[in-house]
């Protein structure tokens, strides 16, 4: 029997729903980037993926992929569908055909391939490189002029560890002065090498302040900066410039993870009692601890910066167990990456540190984390 006649197959036309002779008019693009799909949700194996992507007979590697799909069960066939209609627009033959639980304008699933009902009309990022990207981490843990962040290893470590196995290349530098810290700045943003990645992460683990500067307008501004070794600042800012489109073309178009565990001031997050509808108050624990893209692009698309704590604010760190927000962050990523995008991973962040209270004497004070974004697409991380 030819491929063509396997295809013709009524079972799969009863499923799926779906004019067979169109597949036939799909690029070998067009399948590359269904199995990507497939093999990135965890629906095909790696193996069964490289063998699809070395398979030269267009017809072959429809039948294998959909021999492969349609054993997992309809769950997975309607995915397989869903993908096909995404590939390639009208492939349905009827309105009544789509399942209405999978329709959108976006490629991407935003869950585990265990719950294929939740899925995004927004685009994902594409994530198909080997590693993603390099993942760079100060850690400023000894100071000339101050006491040692003591605890900040505890980060240093579990960061590198988590981003390691999400396929990063992981680098920790470890208490830094101003001008290497700006050296390796410069490194990594004029760097050819994120042509060959998906992505950039920057985790900066200091002394961190707000400072008044005024420019050459005479123009004045209050800015984040971070606290190098020999006490010289960082303008947080200036490090983001460097990886604008205009400095670092090889990152237009891919997202850049700024993460910052640093105090953006001197205030003291005293805890506000919260009313509840019942009207009585909320008593907190004590605990103790395309999408095709565009041909343009803004040279500030694609950043996301998550800090420890809102402006004016001081971030809390653990000596013995690391610092509220990193901590928390990483086992967040740890749980839920097969299952969440990155910034709805960030607000679960948020959520758990409102039940992070230090108690002292008649007050209370707690720590709020905050991030800002440009992404334009979902970003998720994946261990595969």
């Amino acid at each position: 029997m030819s491929w063509e006649d396997r295809l013709s197959d009524d079972k799969m036309s009863e499923i799926l729903g779906v004019d067979l002779r169109t597949l036939y008019g799909l690029t070998q693009q067009e399948l590359n980037q269904i199995n990507h799909q497939l093999y990135q949700k965890k629906i095909i194996s790696k193996t069964k993926y490289y063998q699809f992507q070395g398979e030269s007979n267009r017809y072959k590697m429809i039948n294998d992929t959909w021999e492969e799909i349609s054993k997992k069960g309809e769950e997975y066939v309607k995915i397989f569908g869903y993908l096909l209609r995404q590939a390639k627009p009208g492939l349905f033959t009827t309105a009544q055909r789509e399942d209405r639980s999978y329709a959108g304008d976006g490629n991407c699933l935003s869950g585990p391939a265990t719950s294929p009902q939740k899925l995004t009309k927004m685009p994902c990022y594409l994530m198909n490189k080997k590693p993603h990207g390099i993942a760079v981490i100060f850690n400023q843990v000894n100071y000339t002029n101050s006491k040692p962040r003591e605890g900040s290893w505890k980060d240093a470590l579990a960061l590198e560890k988590i981003f390691s196995k999400f396929n990063y290349a992981p680098k920790i530098w470890d208490s830094l002065s101003k001008a290497e810290i700006e050296q390796k700045i410069q490194e990594y943003s004029a760097t050819g090498a994120h042509v060959n990645y998906d992505s950039f992460i920057c985790v900066f683990l200091s002394h961190g302040n707000r400072k008044l500067i005024t420019d050459k307008n005479d123009k004045k501004d209050v800015v984040d900066c971070i606290i190098a070794k020999d006490s010289g600042e960082i303008y947080l800012q200036d490090v983001y410039d460097q990886f604008s489109g205009h400095k670092c073309p090889s990152l237009v178009g891919k997202p850049k993870i700024f993460i910052t565990q640093a105090c953006r001031g001197d205030d003291q997050g005293e805890g506000v009692p919260v009313p509840n509808p019942s009207g009585t108050l909320y008593a907190t624990d004590n605990i103790s601890n395309s999408d095709k893209p565009g041909n343009l692009r803004h040279p500030y698309s694609d950043f996301l910066m998550a800090y420890s704590t809102v402006q004016n604010f001081q971030s809390l760190r653990d000596p013995e167990n690391g610092s509220w927000f990193i901590q928390e962050l990483v086992r967040e990523l740890e749980s839920n990456y097969k299952s969440f995008d990155l910034l709805d991973m960030l607000t679960n962040v948020n959520r758990r540190l409102q039940n992070y209270v230090i108690n002292e004497e008649s007050k209370s004070y707690m720590q709020q984390p905050l991030f800002e974004s440009s992404l334009s697409k979902k970003f998720y991380f994946s261990d595969a």
